[in-house]
């Protein structure tokens, strides 16, 4: 999971991504949503589900590559609502002092990450197992 600078608001993922000037190394494998659809990297290869054709149906195969996506993609979708368990992280933030709403981020993904190595059933997960 990549965390990247705050930004205030509403914003779109892949216009946030295009700003960031992302420098992976090479080989590596980048799991994205369809919001990222047409978005590259040099020297990545980016892993995106497929999308249902206008009045067609996917094919088997295809979607069981999407269901495998998603189910790679839900780990990190947990994680994100569990930073947002910070409200300061999700709701509106009233500090102006330079820099801090960065370091706040680091914090609550820091506690999140706490919660989850406390977690008694986390241990005994087979993701946990596998990682």
């Amino acid at each position: 999971m990549y965390l990247g600078p705050t930004y205030s608001g509403s914003a779109v993922d892949i216009t946030m991504a295009r700003e960031q000037g992302f420098r992976f190394s090479k080989g590596l494998e980048l799991l994205v949503d369809l919001g990222f659809q047409g978005f590259t990297l040099p020297n990545v290869h980016i892993l995106l589900p497929h999308k249902k054709p206008k009045n067609d149906e996917l094919m088997q195969e295809q979607k069981d590559y999407n269901a495998l996506v998603a189910s790679a993609r839900v780990v990190n979708e947990q994680s994100i609502s569990g930073i947002k368990r910070c409200r300061c992280v999700k709701d509106k933030f009233r500090n102006r002092k330079q820099g801090f709403d960065e370091k706040v981020m680091v914090l609550a993904t820091a506690l999140h990450n706490l919660r989850v190595s406390l977690r008694e059933t986390y241990h005994h997960s087979p993701i946990a197992a596998a990682t």
